[in-house]
């Protein structure tokens, strides 16, 4: 994964005006990556859709947004479709997008590809809350360009469900 973060030009903003706010990742499946049938676990694709998100919000310079905002984000949603499983020492591309935004939300689609093959899909969902009142959702005004659409209608029904029948823990 280091070798990834490296190769991704991790450092350095590049926003401007209308920033690329999607990227692609090149990573390898390693050993350790592997399930007992010589698979990729779901576990790693969730793992490698965090870090292409984190390194997406870093080259679109929006953590640096949030920080300034005082604000921070929790993963509330993932998907994942596998189509194709992954399999030891195979080469493989994450696209990563913001496909999304509501006020105090945020959401990143990923395609997994090999080739012009896709292998898989997933969406990760954040809410972004400030840090005094966790609960009070910023305006995405503060933070994202009017050319970002709002939620993709998959992640509004999830929420839809979700405010029905909220957890009950909270």
């Amino acid at each position: 994964m280091l070798m990834a973060l490296r190769k991704s030009g991790w450092s350095g903003r590049v926003r401007s005006g209308s920033a690329p706010f999607s990227q692609s990742l090149k990573v390898k499946v390693w050993p350790t990556d592997i399930d007992i049938f010589m698979h990729m676990t779901n576990t790693r694709y969730l793992d490698v859709m965090t870090l292409s998100t984190n390194i997406l919000m870093s080259k679109a310079g929006l953590e640096k947004d949030l920080h300034h905002l005082g604000a921070h984000m929790k993963q509330i949603y993932s998907d994942l479709d596998v189509y194709s499983m992954l399999r030891m020492f195979q080469s493989y591309t994450i696209e990563s997008k913001i496909s999304g935004a509501d006020n105090g939300l945020i959401a990143f689609s990923h395609t997994f590809r090999r080739g012009k093959k896709i292998n898989g899909r997933g969406d990760l969902l954040f809410s972004i809350a400030e840090k005094d009142a966790p609960k009070a959702a910023i305006d995405r005004s503060k933070f994202l360009p009017d050319t970002i659409p709002p939620l993709p209608e998959n992640m509004r029904d999830w929420l839809g469900r979700d405010r029905l029948n909220p957890p009950v823990n909270e």
